[in-house]
Parts: C-alpha cells; sequence; structure tokens
C-alpha cells in the first residue's frame, strides 16, 4: 500500500466533523432554518469566487450553517406540527396511514411506526363541514386533520397487538386510540421522526399497501421466510434476523443470550449483508456494459434496503456501496476512509437524526475502525496471516465500537472479542448461502428447503452455542478498564515495534578492538 493511501483523508474528515457540529448545534434548536440556508448558499457563493486558501475554511462553516439548518427544521417539524394541539389534549379519534417499518413485537404487546395521513379526531360527534370517507370501507362524516405525514409510534396490547403483528411496511391501515406526548424514554423515538404515541390503539380497517418498491421488497421478504419452512423454530428465527433483520420470530431469551454474549450486532443487518447481496449480482455486473453497472447494482441494493426497513446500519453499507460503485463505473475508484467519511457525511445531511442513532454509529464506528486499524493490527500480530486478518479485522470492529457502547451501555463483556472471532468465518456463508437456499427452497418446496438449509441450520447452531457459552462467561470491561488496556496495547505495540527496528540494524563492529 502506498503512503498516500494510508493518511486519512482530511479533506472528507473535517467536512465530516463540520456536519456533526451542525446537527448537534442545531438538535437544542428548532426553527424553520430559513436564514441558516440563505447562509449557506452565500457562503458556497463565497467558496467559488474566494482565494483558494479560503476554500475549506469557508466550506466548513457552509456545512456547519447547512446541517445546523436541516437538522433545525427536522426538529422544528417533530415539535410543532398538525398534531401538536391533539396530542396536548390527549384526544380520541382515528389515525389513518401507512406503516413505516416492521412491528416490535413484546410478550404482552406490539407497537409500530406509522406515517400518519389524517387525524380524525371523534368523528361520531363530527358533523359540521363533514366529508365522508370510505376508503378502507368504513364510512366516516369527520372533519379530517391533515397531520403533514409526521410519524406516530402506535402502541397495542392483548388481541389488538396480535393482530398488529402480521403487519408490512407499506400496509395502509385505520387505527383508534388516543394520542399522547412522547415522555420519558419514549423520547427517544422523536430520532426516527416520530411526532407522538398513540396509545391502547384497535386496528379497525386495514389494505395493503400499492407501493411497487415495497411490494418488491415484501415478495423478496416472503421469499426468505418461505425458504425457512423446514428449519426448526429458533433457527428460522434468528436466520430471519440475520439476513433481514426481523426479529419477531426470536425468541426472547435467545435475544438475551446474544446480547450478554456481545453478539447481537449478527441478529441485525449491516454492511456483510450488503456485502453479499453484491457478491451474489457481481456476475450480472461483470457482463453488463458500464453505464448500467451502477443503475444494476443500485436497484439490487435499493431493492435490499426496502426489505431490510432501511436500517441506520443498511443506509451506511449501501450509501458506501453506491458510491464505491459509482467510483468504479467513472473510472475513479474510492475506498477506505474516504469512502466512509463521505457516505455518513451525505447521509448526515439527509436524514440528521440518523447521529442519534445508536445502531448508526456502531456500524460507522465499527468500520471506521476497521479500515484504521486492521491492517495494523495484522502486521503487528504474530502468526499465519489468515489468522492475524480475521483477528485483527474482529479487534479492530471492537476497538471502533467500544466509545458508542461504553457511554451508552456501560461495559463490554470481556469474551465479545473471542465469541465474534470464532463466529465470523460463518457469518458470511450463512448469509449469502441462506439467501441462495432460501430462495430455491421457496421455489422447490418445503422438503427440498430443509435439505438445502440443512448446513445453514447446522452452522447457526453452532453460532448459538458460541452465544450460550460466552454468555455464561464472567466479566466485562467499564470505561477505566478500557482505557488501561489500550495504554497496554500500545505499549505492546511500542515494544514489538522498538524490537523490529534492532532487528533491521546489524551489530555495530568494536573498531577500537579487544583488550
Amino acid at each position: 500500500m502506498k503512503g498516500a493511501e494510508r493518511r486519512i483523508p482530511l479533506g472528507p474528515f473535517v467536512i465530516l466533523g463540520a456536519v456533526v457540529i451542525g446537527v448537534f448545534l442545531g438538535t437544542s434548536r428548532p426553527s424553520n432554518g430559513v436564514g441558516a440556508i440563505i447562509a449557506t448558499g452565500c457562503l458556497f457563493l463565497g467558496v467559488l469566487i474566494s482565494p483558494r486558501w479560503l476554500h475549506m475554511p469557508l466550506a466548513v462553516v457552509a456545512f456547519i450553517a447547512l446541517s445546523f439548518a436541516l437538522t433545525a427544521r427536522s426538529m422544528n417539524g417533530i415539535e410543532f406540527s398538525p398534531l401538536s394541539e391533539p396530542v396536548r389534549n390527549r384526544s380520541s379519534g382515528t389515525l389513518v396511514g401507512a406503516v413505516v417499518g416492521d412491528p416490535d413485537v413484546s410478550l404482552f404487546s406490539t407497537q409500530v411506526v406509522v406515517r400518519a395521513e389524517v387525524w380524525l379526531e371523534n368523528p361520531e360527534r363530527q358533523v359540521d363541514d363533514a366529508v365522508t370517507s370510505s376508503e378502507f370501507g368504513a364510512h366516516f362524516r369527520v372533519t379530517p386533520i391533515n397531520t403533514g405525514n409526521r410519524s406516530v409510534l402506535v402502541r397495542a396490547s392483548a388481541d389488538d397487538a396480535v393482530r398488529l403483528r402480521s403487519l408490512d411496511a407499506g400496509d395502509r391501515v385505520a387505527l383508534s386510540g388516543h394520542l399522547s406526548p412522547l415522555e420519558g424514554y419514549d423520547k427517544r423515538w422523536r430520532w426516527r421522526h416520530v411526532a407522538a404515541q398513540l396509545d391502547d390503539a384497535r386496528l379497525t380497517d386495514l389494505a395493503r399497501g400499492h407501493s411497487p418498491l415495497l411490494s418488491t421488497a415484501n415478495w423478496v421478504r416472503a421469499i426468505v421466510a418461505r425458504g425457512g419452512v423446514g428449519m426448526p423454530a429458533r433457527e428460522r428465527g434468528v436466520l430471519a434476523g440475520f439476513l433481514l433483520g426481523d426479529k419477531r420470530g426470536i425468541p426472547k431469551e435467545t435475544l438475551d443470550t446474544f446480547r450478554a454474549a456481545g453478539m447481537s450486532h449478527l441478529l441485525v443487518v449491516s454492511g456483510a449483508n450488503v456485502a453479499a447481496v453484491l457478491a451474489l449480482v457481481r456476475p450480472l455486473l461483470r457482463r453488463a456494459p458500464i453505464a448500467s453497472r451502477l443503475l444494476i447494482g443500485g436497484l439490487a441494493l435499493v431493492i435490499f434496503g426496502a426489505a431490510t426497513r432501511w436500517e441506520p446500519s443498511v443506509l451506511r453499507a449501501i450509501m458506501m456501496a453506491v458510491i464505491v460503485l459509482a467510483g468504479e463505473t467513472l473510472g475513479r475508484p474510492i475506498a477506505g476512509v474516504r469512502v466512509l467519511c463521505i457516505a455518513v457525511s451525505a447521509l448526515l445531511l439527509l436524514d440528521p437524526l440518523l447521529l442519534h442513532s445508536v445502531g448508526f454509529l456502531l456500524s460507522a464506528g465499527a468500520t471506521a475502525g476497521i479500515a484504521l486499524f486492521a491492517a495494523p493490527i495484522s502486521r503487528f500480530m504474530p502468526g499465519p496471516r489468515p489468522v492475524r486478518d480475521s483477528l485483527a479485522v474482529t479487534a479492530a470492529a471492537q476497538i471502533g465500537v467500544a466509545p458508542i457502547l461504553i457511554p451508552v451501555f456501560g461495559s463490554i463483556p470481556l469474551v465479545a472479542l473471542p465469541a465474534n472471532l470464532l463466529a465470523a468465518p460463518l457469518v458470511v456463508p450463512v448469509t449469502i448461502w441462506g439467501l441462495v437456499a432460501g430462495a430455491t427452497g421457496a421455489v422447490l418446496g418445503p422438503d427440498a428447503s430443509r435439505l438445502l438449509q440443512a448446513p445453514t441450520a447446522l452452522a447457526l447452531q453452532w453460532i448459538e452455542r458460541i452465544a450460550e457459552t460466552s454468555a455464561r462467561t464472567p466479566g466485562d470491561i467499564g470505561g477505566r478498564g478500557l482505557l488501561g488496556l489500550g495504554v497496554l496495547l500500545c505499549a505492546g505495540f511500542a515494544i514489538r515495534m522498538l524490537l523490529r527496528l534492532k532487528k533491521s540494524y546489524p551489530p555495530s563492529e568494536n573498531v577500537l578492538g579487544t583488550r
């Protein structure tokens, strides 16, 4: 690797820092952001007409202003919306909208995010200026409130919770209940653009969605689900988590086991899944004209993103993959930390609230750790290169996520590194073969699926055994312990470097002779 490739790209790194600063400033200052947007335009104009030495300072200030404006507008849309008054009054009524993602299922309740289109407050009492709504087959005489497509967290319990569990993204629903503000721990849902919650929800009407993208994505999910029909129930649920990030079929005790072992990231979709999708379409990309490769690869990634409900880690991986594909198509390949900086900056400008997503931060942190530390760690470790590289990637990812895990969760399981190292060789084969065997088995039938997925089930059982054994192993490391471990590692690297330097110089001869 050339020296130029090893250096951290200062330009994209500085711009990313500017975007992050702007997001932090805008989070606590909801506004329409018009003034900041005007200032941003003036600053970018200044970049075009100013001397070269002023380009970077002006660009930094411009990106701070731009990200501030976009964040302030996002927060303003959450704090002040057409639903603000009904929420303050804790009004009862009917919400009409479209399901955004998969329902979050617990033992006694179900919750799901709905992008609201209309709020029908107390429809049985509204008679003046009334309109009739019969989209779902039900008839109300109501005065609707246009919600401006604000997202609402819908909660249901008992039998109503069971009805919500079968919903898919894109389904159009009518739900009765009462609105309330996000309070306490539920305020974290603001970072997913949720403006209110609908409690004691009851599904009154349902119509399947007609979006071509979501219909295709749901069809892909159904194929993957049918492909695991012949597997044991627990392994089938874990496979859905591996391939689609769908944890509805995973028992709670299994989720807790993976968390205790520091392996819960395996049950969410990540960059490894995106890499597997690209590996599957790579033969098609090689045969396609250069101009079509970006379109084909981008289409596959968009369908996969919709099928995985645009998880933050998937957004990061897809954005990086699109940048790499675009660079290859244009004959300007980009790699390493530069791609990560550009991708994260672009995503934060598109959705500034991603900065508050733990999943997004962990994904970016792990990628940064691998890009920055995997190669140096591998070089300074003894042993065969395949073993060194595998251990180095796992260790580098753990280093990258440690600054997020410690403040959020307080500690990291000591067993996380060896547990992930043991599971790592199985992750990519399970992902690729699980997709291929699932699609084939869905076409050929349950018997073929059971046979094709037998290796997948065995691999998943092995990963589960690793998680169970690791979860029973005591010990974790907090902030001080991590700092001490970092000092020891730095000391070890320094000693190894000194030993290498010593070996690189031949022993000097005694020019004065001996007595």
